[in-house]
Parts: structure tokens; sequence; C-alpha cells
């Protein structure tokens, strides 16, 4: 990793990108840059999110569902 990149990122930016270099191909490394990064980590905290949500309303509506089947 040159320097420039180094500054922008930090010392935890460069931990990371280290971490990720074994057994990946430094091309891949350099595509997915800094500014990818930050959006997938969105990306995916909101899709985690959504997920837990969904399956909440599920168990909170399902009883509901199963007094009404009862009768």
């Amino acid at each position: 990793m040159d320097m420039k990149t180094e500054a922008r990122m930090g010392s935890q930016g460069s931990r990371l990108d280290q971490s990720r270099h074994i057994g990946a191909k430094p091309v891949t490394l350099a595509s997915l840059g800094g500014v990818f990064r930050r959006r997938w980590r969105v990306i995916g905290a909101t899709m985690l999110l959504t997920v837990l949500a969904a399956v909440a309303a599920a168990l909170l509506i399902t009883p509901q569902y199963d007094a009404v089947a009862r009768i």
C-alpha cells in the first residue's frame, strides 16, 4: 500500500487492508477502495436491520393468526 492511501485511510484502514491481503488479489483490493467499503458497510447494516425487523414482525404477528385460526 502506498503512502497516500495509508495517509487517507488512517491506521485502522491499513490494518483492515493487511488482513484482507491474505488469499486475495491486490487488483481486487484496489477496485474495492475506501469509498466502496464505506458504502457497502452502510448497505450491509441496512439489510441486516431490515431482516431483523421482518423476523420480529413475523414473530409478533404469528401468535395473533394462530389464535384466530383456533377459533
